[in-house]
């Protein structure tokens, strides 16, 4: 079958047994490839073999903390939901190298030593476990090719599904400040099957924080995605990450800074101030020169909240 395109089937057959099983179980299980390719599609895989008969050397990990209900296990899960795989009995987690930290953090979370470098620059670990993956898998709702066949998350309380979240923020989402400011914008981007997904989180992540929740939208190259820039929802989160002392990636969370408030936040809290300068007859230029806030934010105050104009 040389030149013969591996099948999907073949691939986890492979990735499943490559780190467990001898050599000759290796051939009876893929009968149509020789030792050679099945050596040369391993490495393209990032698998590294083990003899069978030095069991010794056996990589050993503990992943039933991942099905504990604490705050911890449900971050893992939610990151492992945006970027790990669940195959033939087998956790798979590669990240770029630059987060190779990462990996070592939810290695110690598994008790497992297994974590090394992978092909194209990358930094990962491997663990089967065949009673608790399926486990793993049913709790959570994960399905095969969860890209395009997203799980079931209302079943999650809020003290999970936050932690939940911010995982799979880390994985699947990004952290920045926004263009010229101080303040930041947290955006998510996935397959278009997850629409419904991304607006129950921004249903449930507003409602926890006390705002309206934002539109999760299809972009112009067929992605759905979901854009937090409001303050109040940051800061929220931020302020929750280091509460459950979640074990985030720090570069991201970095990002946003859990004492910002931002200008148009600090004029919805002097609303009740402006609308008594109002009614005592100040006109908007003399209120935005008393708060300190432009004419043209005052004026925008003003229209949105239908308060009395003064010339």
């Amino acid at each position: 079958m040389a030149g013969i395109r591996w099948t999907a089937l073949e691939e986890d057959t492979l990735t499943a047994l490559y780190g467990i099983a001898d050599r000759e179980t290796l051939k009876r299980s893929l009968p149509n490839r020789t030792w050679d390719a099945i050596k040369l599609r391993a490495g393209h895989l990032g698998l590294k073999f083990y003899d069978a008969r030095r069991s010794h050397e056996y990589v050993q990990a503990d992943l039933s903390p991942l099905l504990e209900d604490n705050v911890i296990a449900y971050y893992w899960m939610g990151f492992l939901g945006a970027d790990g795989s669940f195959s033939n009995c087998r956790l798979k987690l590669t990240l770029a190298k630059r987060d190779q930290d990462h990996v070592r953090r939810f290695c110690e979370f598994i008790h497992c030593s297994n974590d090394r470098d992978q092909i194209n620059d990358g930094y990962g670990v491997s663990v089967q476990d065949k009673a608790v993956v399926p486990e793993l898998t049913k709790k959570f709702h994960f399905k095969k090719s969860k890209t395009y066949n997203p799980p079931n998350l209302s079943w999650m309380k809020d003290e999970h599904f936050l932690p939940f979240v911010i995982g799979f923020i880390d994985g699947d989402g990004s952290i920045k400040k926004q263009f010229g400011r101080n303040d930041a914008q947290c955006a998510i981007k996935v397959h278009r099957s997850w629409m419904d997904n991304l607006q129950e989180i921004s249903n449930r992540i507003c409602a926890m924080a006390g705002t309206s929740p934002n539109k999760a939208r299809i972009g112009k190259h067929g992605y759905a995605s979901l854009c937090f820039s409001n303050s109040i929802v940051l800061r929220y989160l931020k302020t929750k990450v280091l509460e459950m002392e979640l074990p985030v990636l720090q570069r991201k969370w970095d990002q946003i800074d859990e004492n910002f408030v931002s200008r148009i936040e600090l004029s919805q809290q002097r609303l009740p101030k402006i609308k008594d300068m109002l009614d005592q007859g100040m006109t908007q230029k003399e209120i935005a020169a008393e708060l300190d806030l432009s004419r043209a934010l005052i004026c925008g105050i003003v229209k949105k909240n239908n308060l009395k104009k003064v010339a």
